[in-house]
């Protein structure tokens, strides 16, 4: 029996210490879960105090940042059309930012930093594309308006007309010789066939003088239209860039040009004589003294022995007689 009873104390201790083990862990476990409870309610509170602090924060920032930015375009000149432009653009950019903030921004002031610069820059994009595109196509300034403008037929007309005219000289002194006597049916053929030549390479030599006066017409037209482009690429909202009145300015420069052009043209040439009358007569001289004697360039009643076979003394020389020079 009395084993028995020390057997069933010990049990019974057992259990009452498994029992109060039991209560321990259960106060602690409560405890724990109170103490979580307490941490849980605690980040809430403090998530949202950091929330509104942040959010406060970032509309502090957010008006700051606006404010600057248009203390900024007015201190830059910019006004009307173009300060409202580029501010809008600044809005929309920091409102899209601020859409897209996480609830709680460690650095709120510095989250809108570059929009400004941004806008500025879009805007100033946007107008300098429009500028160049009405440039181009508008008032029709863009690449290649010098050549299209001044074309290299453009002189064609000033340089015929002066070919022409010296042309006509040539001609008369070559008319002159053959019915003084001093050149035949053969030689007067042959200055002309020289003069043939002579009008081809003397519209060279025009054509290339009167390519010089172009090419200046041209380099001045770009350099005009240069000066605009510059002053589009150095746009900054203050030049008031009025391409109307720099078209106008341009038309003026080119009309300026045409109305000059065959004095220019003339110029050019300074008196350069695109025919060498002297050798043309010579050529027909020389020609038709190859072709039975110089006595058969006068007719017989002039002195002359036409259809004779025989080349005259010295002292019957019609050049002579005429004083003909070449």
């Amino acid at each position: 029996m009395g084993n028995n009873a020390a057997i069933m104390w010990m049990l019974n201790q057992q259990r009452m210490e498994a029992d109060a083990e039991r209560a321990r862990q259960s106060s602690l476990d409560a405890r724990a879960a109170a103490d979580r409870k307490a941490q849980e309610k605690k980040m809430k509170v403090d998530k949202k105090v950091a929330v509104k602090e942040s959010k406060t924060k970032v509309r502090d920032s957010y008006l700051d940042i606006y404010n600057q930015g248009k203390d900024k375009l007015k201190s830059l000149g910019v006004r009307g059309d173009n300060y409202n432009n580029i501010i809008t653009r600044f809005k929309s950019n920091i409102d899209h930012k601020r859409k897209t903030l996480p609830t709680v921004v460690d650095n709120p002031g510095d989250v809108f930093n570059g929009l400004f610069d941004d806008a500025y820059n879009s805007v100033r994009g946007d107008t300098q594309a429009h500028l160049r595109g009405d440039l181009n196509n508008k008032y029709r300034l863009g690449d290649g308006v010098d050549k299209s403008t001044f074309a290299d037929t453009d002189d064609d007309k000033y340089i015929e007309t002066i070919l022409a005219d010296q042309g006509k000289n040539a001609l008369s002194d070559i008319e002159m010789a053959y019915k003084r006597g001093t050149m035949n049916d053969v030689g007067r053929a042959a200055a002309l066939a020289e003069y043939d030549n002579q009008t081809k390479a003397g519209r060279s030599n025009a054509n290339a003088l009167g390519g010089g006066v172009l090419a200046g017409y041209r380099d001045d037209l770009r350099h005009n239209i240069d000066d605009v482009n510059q002053r589009i690429d150095k746009y900054d909202f203050t030049d008031n860039i009025d391409l109307g009145a720099e078209s106008n300015r341009i038309g003026s420069t080119v009309a300026g040009h045409r109305n000059s052009m065959e004095g220019d043209i003339l110029a050019a040439l300074n008196g350069t004589s695109l025919y060498d009358n002297k050798a043309l007569v010579h050529k027909g001289g020389a020609s038709s003294g190859m072709f039975n004697g110089i006595n058969t360039l006068l007719p017989a009643n002039e002195g002359g022995t036409a259809g004779a076979g025989s080349p005259l003394a010295p002292d019957d020389d019609p050049l002579k007689t005429k004083n003909v020079a070449f």
